[in-house]
């Protein structure tokens, strides 16, 4: 009867033991518990960055989108502004009573001023002039020029050259009204030759 009585007492412990074992349940998941919430598209911080690059590829890049101006608009605005003469308005052939003065410009820009005198017997002078025009001051300031002597037959054709002076320095200076200032620095004795435009 004892030993009954104990195996019941027995079963009935591990009975008890068994029911409140399956009376626990795990506590329903919180909001702030990371490893049971449900998952979500992305963090806050990537859902800013990636809201920030939709409205930046939204939003048109304006210095893209507007065209450059042309080559011919800024010289435009360029001359218009400073009052500016470019330097193909004074190209061509200048005259005086004692030399021609023929005026060309280079793709570079560069002028050449090739200035023939009247030869004086059977010699005669040529000298050949380069420089950068200036739009400001309407001038050309060289320091590269080249003197030539140049000898004739009595028929007027070219018998030879030689070279009198390089690097002669001076200007040369156009004016509203189509004259030419050649201002000779190396042989200014000569003082300032003034030639009028015969032929643009």
């Amino acid at each position: 009867m004892k030993k009954m009585i104990a195996a019941l007492t027995l079963c009935f412990a591990v009975c008890a033991c068994l029911f409140a074992a399956c009376k626990k349940e795990p506590p329903a998941p919180t909001g702030t518990d990371a490893s049971t919430a449900a998952p979500t598209s992305g963090t806050e911080t990537e859902k800013a960055t990636e809201s920030s690059e939709t409205q930046s590829a939204a939003v048109p890049d304006e210095t893209e989108t507007e065209p450059a101006p042309t080559e011919e608009e800024t010289d435009g605005a360029e001359n218009e502004s400073e009052g500016n003469v470019p330097a193909k308005a004074f190209l061509g052939v200048y005259r005086n009573s004692g030399y021609t003065v023929n005026v060309e410009q280079a793709p570079d820009g560069e002028l050449t001023f090739t200035v023939t005198a009247e030869p004086d017997g059977n010699v005669g002078y040529e000298w050949t002039i380069t420089g950068y025009y200036s739009g400001d001051t309407y001038r050309v300031n060289y320091k590269d020029a080249v003197k030539e002597e140049i000898t004739y037959s009595e028929d007027g054709a070219e018998t030879g050259r030689k070279t009198v002076y390089e690097n002669g320095i001076g200007r040369m200076q156009f004016t509203d009204d189509g004259a030419l200032l050649w201002q000779n620095e190396t042989e200014a004795s000569g003082g300032q030759i003034v030639l009028t435009r015969v032929k643009g």
